[in-house]
């Protein structure tokens, strides 16, 4: 079977989870990258399932925590043949759990992506592989008190 990431139009809901200058992000393998990159937890929405509630499933897959997603912050559209995706990212709070690392339900245990999961200190991200790269200064610069209105971006 092929890589199932691959040739179609993937629908993505994220997290962006934050906690004392520290944001929450998962280390994994990347089709598209030759290195593990590092990227807030968040994947595929499924068929009859909203991106809020794609990003609470996701986020306990990848994770183990339950989150509240508050409001969406980024729309993100990556274009990088064969691999397409529209990505929703939410501003998020935990609600319970602990963080371990989790699973990709859609991929067999012997082929699993993600490494690892932790809060990383925004002074450090500068000198991480993170991905998408717009969060590196995005993040820096997030305002909580006046989000006002939702970005975009796109990046291939």
């Amino acid at each position: 079977m092929g890589d199932p990431f691959a040739g179609r139009v993937r629908v993505r809901s994220c997290a962006i989870i934050l906690n004392e200058k520290r944001i929450l992000l998962i280390k994994q393998n990347s089709p598209t990258r030759p290195e593990s990159i590092w990227l807030p937890p968040g994947g595929g929405v499924e068929m009859g399932e909203t991106s809020r509630e794609a990003v609470i499933r996701e986020v306990f897959e990848e994770t183990h925590l339950k989150i509240l997603p508050q409001k969406l912050l980024y729309i993100h559209e990556f274009v990088q043949p064969p691999y397409q995706a529209m990505e929703f990212y939410y501003l998020s709070e935990i609600i319970s759990g602990e963080v371990t690392i989790g699973s990709d339900p859609e991929l067999k245990p012997d082929n699993q992506q993600i490494k690892g999961c932790e809060f990383i200190g925004l002074t450090e991200l500068k000198s991480m592989p993170l991905y998408p790269t717009f969060l590196q200064d995005e993040i820096q610069k997030l305002n909580l008190e006046s989000i006002s209105s939702v970005k975009h971006f796109i990046s291939s």
